[in-house]
C-alpha cells in the first residue's frame, strides 16, 4: 500500500494500482493503472526528487509519504 499524507488528507493506493511517479518543477506527479493521476504541489527539494526513484525500486509492503513529517518517506514490511 502506498499512503500519501498531505494537509490533513490521506490517499491510500494499493501497490498493484501504481504505475509511476515523477518529480516536476511544481512537486510530484503520480500515475495509476486506471489512467487517473495525482499531482502534489510542493517545493521541489532533494527529498522530493528522491521519492520517485525510491517508489519504483522499493519492495516494502507499505510505503508512507508524509509531507508534514521531517522524514518524508518511510518503508514498512
Amino acid at each position: 500500500m502506498i499512503i500519501i499524507k498531505k494537509d490533513g488528507k490521506e490517499f491510500r493506493i494499493p501497490n498493484g494500482d501504481f504505475i509511476t511517479a515523477q518529480d516536476t518543477s511544481e512537486g510530484l506527479f503520480f500515475k495509476f493503472k486506471d489512467t487517473s493521476e495525482l499531482r502534489i504541489y510542493c517545493e521541489t527539494t532533494g527529498q522530493i526528487k528522491a521519492i520517485p526513484d525510491i517508489l519504483m525500486k522499493a519492495t516494502a509492503k507499505n510505503i508512507i509519504i508524509d509531507f508534514s513529517s521531517k522524514n518524508l518517506i518511510s518503508l514498512e514490511n
